[in-house]
């Protein structure tokens, strides 16, 4: 399913994009840019098909909001996929200079982000709309997770005037990770439309209550939350 390869590529180059970040690794950086257009292929076959499904098969009612989630999907897709491509750009930029010498936790918000990516191809691939509004509710997380993150950056340039152009780059890091969530949501609103049509935009409907909050992050041994700091290229 085309679909479901589109997300596949797009979920590594988000993963591949923040260990470039992570881990100071360029040449991540370079495959994510390499590999860019791949994603956008897909997006273009994905939509030929629909329009195709539309022109000669004359479908039904469950298979228009297929074609219809399908079409949004694929265009969030591409649009996660280009975040991913200025996340490894502005990682090629940030490891030509040294480190800030404060700690900038975008660790967490990437786990949270990516988190919501693989959840809602998991939902979309075994047709779970619940899991589709847990995710929604993750969203919450993400805002939370990026006005602290911004706001610690901000706070940092003042006391530290010299570092801002590179907390800049962090902060625009951060803005990129943030509208990924806004996409990944968009996703899971399109997909319980697909399997129940039920639309939830702009309220996720049944979200439960602890997901409208902060949800934990798991932590490793070496300090960093599960599957970022030691994310397989």
């Amino acid at each position: 399913m085309l679909l479901v390869e589109a997300a596949g590529r797009v979920e590594n180059a988000v993963r591949a994009s923040l260990e470039a970040l992570l881990n100071r690794d360029s040449g991540l950086s370079v495959r994510v840019l390499r590999e860019h257009g791949r994603i956008h292929e897909l997006e273009e076959r994905i939509h030929e098909d629909c329009l195709r499904m539309l022109a000669l098969k004359q479908p039904k009612a469950g298979d228009l909001r297929l074609i219809a989630s399908a079409l949004r999907i694929s265009s969030e897709l591409k649009g996660i996929g280009n975040l991913a491509r200025s996340i490894a750009g502005r990682a090629m930029d940030i490891n030509d200079h040294p480190p800030l010498s404060y700690r900038v936790d975008v660790e967490s918000l990437g786990f949270v982000t990516l988190r919501m990516l693989e959840d809602s191809v998991t939902a979309l691939v075994n047709k779970d709309a619940q899991l589709a509004r847990d995710v929604c509710g993750m969203d919450d997380t993400a805002d939370l997770l990026t006005s602290e993150l911004i706001q610690e950056l901000l706070n940092h340039m003042v006391q530290s005037a010299h570092t801002a152009p590179r907390a800049v780059q962090w902060i625009l890091v951060a803005r990129s990770l943030e509208r990924m969530a806004d996409l990944v949501t968009n996703i899971c609103e399109a997909t319980v439309l697909y399997i129940e049509g039920t639309t939830i935009k702009h309220h996720c409907a049944n979200r439960p209550a602890h997901r409208r909050h902060r949800i934990g992050v798991s932590v490793d041994a070496g300090g960093g939350p599960l599957g970022l700091s030691t994310l397989s290229a």
